[in-house]
């Protein structure tokens, strides 16, 4: 067994490297993995589970394994049918071998910290939670992702995939259902059903007549009046929302939500679906305020460094980034996966990109390499006046400028 995990950890770290993730950390046979967008991470699932297919193993040990744990909870719970232990020896083969690997995708914000022990970086926040939740619902050998992953995949990028639509489902500690989806990596596998919380609420069926007072006071007051960028986010979001009843709105929101890792709070009956419904929006529109301005203001003291360099020697300036003390806000997708052996089941991680890092270094490095302004002259029409222009030598000559 020790053998086959530290397999298990050769191949994916050879997935990790060919699409250019990271990996932040690793517990047991557990990996959190930092991917660059939704795709590669949807990439890299696929490809695991098709590599640990087509791995040889060397022993039959781990599939026994497998088949056992099945019949046992077969016999255990009566309405339970093994998925995989009373399959034919030839289709078994075609479908499974070996350690099997669940896996959860799911994609937002995430707050990014440089750990000063490690050097290394580490995610946190409720992008990070979400997708724990998303692998701890699948079974062995399955790919669940979010519906806020399957959004943030591009048509074409859909096009190419074999999926099905696992429809809302329940997940610990979520006030909400998620629509998930399951990527068919290995056409042709089934499962156990999904190992989803019984206590999920539904967006429309989440109406309680306690509630939580203070949750319920502070959506009333998010939907009141909003000023400043804030109101125009919102006004814009209510426009886009708006040609859905309350009810649907409310569905529509939950992935916005997720995406920007925003705490829902509970439902309750004194609070109008049209309140609740504004709420959630000034919500959105408050968080996507703050990140606008932090950005703003990251970008300007970028340029404030690119001109301090300009007056020097001309370094190329690099994102600073304190030890132990958050890096900045990327949205990403952040995937966990988890692996099973015998009856024993390890929590696997993945998460989102700190590579992103990368595409902002380079900008940076073209900004503080762009020339210096031309000189006072600008191609423009200026009814046939002449303007002085230092010419050769640094002698004053005359331009003109043509008339209409």
């Amino acid at each position: 067994m020790p053998d086959a995990v530290a397999t298990h950890h050769k191949l994916i770290r050879q997935l990790i490297q060919k699409y250019k993730c990271y990996e932040v950390k690793t517990i047991g046979d557990s990996f959190m993995i930092a991917c660059k967008d939704a795709y590669k991470a949807v990439q890299l699932a696929r490809d695991l589970q098709t590599k640990f297919l087509k791995h040889d193993w060397g022993t039959e040990e781990l599939d026994m394994n497998y088949h056992s744990f099945e019949n046992r909870k077969a016999a255990e719970n009566e309405g339970y049918i093994p998925p995989t232990a009373n399959m034919d020896p030839d289709v078994y083969g075609a479908l499974w071998n070996g350690i099997r690997v669940r896996v959860g995708i799911h994609t937002g914000l995430s707050d990014i910290r440089c750990d000063d022990v490690t050097g290394g970086y580490d995610y946190y926040g409720e992008t990070s939670n979400m997708a724990a939740r998303t692998e701890a619902i699948g079974n062995g050998g399955q790919v669940v992702m979010t519906e806020s992953t399957w959004w943030a995949l591009s048509r074409s990028e859909r096009d190419e995939l074999d999926y099905k639509n696992m429809g809302p489902q329940g997940l610990r500690g979520v006030p909400y259902a998620v629509v998930m989806y399951q990527l068919n990596a290995v056409p042709g596998r089934t499962y156990a059903d999904l190992r989803t919380e019984i206590d999920a609420i539904l967006p429309d069926d989440g109406l309680d007549d306690d509630g939580n007072s203070q949750a319920t006071d502070a959506l009333l007051s998010s939907a009141g009046t909003l000023t400043g960028p804030a109101a125009a986010i919102a006004a814009v979001l209510g426009n886009c929302f708006s040609p859905y009843p309350p009810q649907e709105r409310i569905r529509q929101i939950q992935p916005l939500l997720q995406k920007w890792s925003i705490p829902v709070p509970p439902r309750n009956r004194r609070v109008p679906d049209d309140d609740y419904c504004r709420g959630l929006i000034n919500r959105v529109a408050i968080k996507m305020s703050t990140v606008a301005q932090v950005k703003q203001k990251i970008n300007g003291e970028r340029m404030s460094m690119s001109t301090d360099s300009n007056k020097g020697n001309r370094a190329s300036q690099t994102r600073p980034v304190s030890q132990g003390a958050s890096s900045g806000i990327n949205a990403n997708a952040l995937a966990r996966l988890a692996s099973r052996g015998n009856s024993v089941v390890q929590p696997n991680d993945w998460s989102p990109d700190v590579m992103e890092l990368d595409g902002e270094e380079e900008q940076e490095k073209k900004e503080s390499a762009a020339p210096e302004a031309e000189d006072d002259v600008q191609l423009r029409r200026l009814g046939g006046r002449k303007r002085s222009h230092l010419g050769k030598n640094n002698q004053p000559e005359e331009l003109a400028f043509p008339t209409e």
